[in-house]
């Protein structure tokens, strides 16, 4: 992490929370926000065959044919049925 961002997330931390508490929680949450970001392309990735499984008959979907997945990274189409 840049040392830039984390003395931003000191700052804007002291701003929200207040105090130390604030100089504590702010690079907390901004590292919890890149951890996110980091493992959100191989989470959307990850797509369970079958259709993603639950108890029901399988045609509740309709004519509803492929879905298009849009993320900032990632980019794909998977078929519904």
């Amino acid at each position: 992490m840049h040392p830039w961002l984390t003395a931003l997330s000191v700052v804007g931390g002291i701003y929200y929370f207040g105090g130390a508490s604030g100089a504590i929680y702010g690079p907390l949450v901004l590292c919890a926000v890149l951890v996110v970001l980091s493992y959100y392309p191989s989470l959307a990735e990850y797509v369970p065959a079958g259709g993603g499984g639950g108890g029901g008959g399988g045609g509740s979907v309709g004519s509803l044919e492929s879905v298009a997945v849009s993320t900032p990274f990632v980019r794909r189409s998977e078929s519904v049925c």
